[in-house]
């Protein structure tokens, strides 16, 4: 009896554990079951999409662009649309300017979904779930009817002289009108603007013309230029020339005259020289000179001991006496002229030496 209890005992402790593992077990796979549902309701969006996600009463839509976000099952839905561009060809012929000229004015638009946060919810209205073709088909339609309302503000000369307020005014008018749809514009690309009647064709014709003619024109007047001043630096070459030969001669001249001045003034040195060598020759020795100095007297005891006063130099030069007639008489009674007395002149004494 006690075998059987031991027995049960054992049958219900084992059943016991292998309930409880089975229960680990589902436990282990419910989780792993979750979190792969979990995980399956992620929803990553790549650089060149845009995740739209609905389904809830806050808002129609919500928009990401890059990331990830979770999407609620059952309650909440999600789709994609592509950033890729969309090139759209307009062949706008035909189309009215402001000077009732028509032109024809090919071009290729490039635009895309805009990644802005109000344009993307317009796109997410307006476009999500339409193909490529049916968007491009829209756009088209705007894009025309932009174009002509701009080349019908613009005559033919703004339009062909003026591109940049030309593409200026398509950017503005087109943007602002596929922006209402979620759309941005990338590139405008005006191919040619061409008109039936030839008007561009002339005003090309008439605008080469003038610019040979104005090219012709400054050729002439390069010509010119260089023709005046080749005879310019001519003249003041020879002007120049002139003034340095008469500046030469001129210090030529001035040299020659120096030279005849100090040539004058060694011949005046040296006859004043020869001059001077002659009167010194002729002049008598100091022992032929007349004594007529008076002799000075015997000096007192009270002078002897003073010195001599030095006596001032005697001129060498004297000055002959005038020469006087004689006088007439009353008594002497003479007819005719008076003979005139004859002028004899002193012999010039030497001087004594001091």
């Amino acid at each position: 009896m006690h075998n059987t209890l031991a027995l049960s005992q054992t049958g219900g402790s084992g059943k016991q554990g292998l309930f409880i593992l089975i229960a680990v077990v589902i436990v282990v796979i419910v989780f792993f079951a979750v979190v792969m549902f979990l995980a399956s309701r992620y929803r990553r969006c790549p650089s060149n999409r845009i995740l739209v996600i609905w389904g809830t009463k806050s808002k129609a839509t919500r928009c990401y662009h890059g990331g990830g976000q979770f999407v609620w099952p059952i309650i909440e839905d999600y789709a994609y649309m592509s950033l890729e561009p969309l090139v759209i060809e307009i062949p706008l012929t035909g189309a009215l300017s402001l000077n009732n000229i028509r032109v024809d004015v090919p071009s290729t638009f490039t635009v895309g979904i805009a990644t802005d946060g109000v344009q993307m919810n317009a796109a997410a209205e307006r476009l999500l779930g339409l193909p490529s073709q049916a968007i491009r088909e829209q756009a088209q339609d705007i894009i025309l009817g932009q174009l002509r309302l701009v080349i019908a503000t613009l005559t033919i000369e703004e339009i062909n002289k003026d591109r940049e307020k030309f593409m200026n005014l398509i950017n503005e008018n087109v943007t602002q009108e596929i922006n209402k749809l979620g759309l941005e514009l990338i590139n405008v690309n005006i191919r040619d603007i061409t008109d039936e009647s030839g008007y561009i064709v002339a005003i090309g014709q008439r605008a080469a013309a003038e610019a040979i003619n104005r090219a012709k024109v400054e050729v002439a007047q390069q010509e010119r230029d260089g023709s005046v001043g080749e005879a310019q630096a001519l003249r003041e070459r020879n002007v120049r020339v002139a003034q340095e030969k008469a500046l030469s001669e001129q210090g030529q001249k001035e040299a020659e005259r120096q030279k005849r001045v100090a040539m004058a003034g060694y011949e005046a040195q040296a006859v004043t020289g020869e001059v001077e060598s002659s009167a010194t020759s002729r002049s008598p020795p100091p022992s032929a000179w007349p004594k007529r100095w008076p002799r000075a007297s015997a000096p007192s005891r009270s002078s002897a001991c003073r010195s001599p006063r030095p006596r001032p130099a005697r001129s060498t030069v004297r000055t002959p006496p005038t020469p006087t007639s004689p006088r007439a008489t009353p008594s002497s009674p003479r007819s005719g002229p008076r003979p005139s007395a004859a002028r004899t002149s002193p012999r010039p004494r030497p001087s004594r030496p001091s």
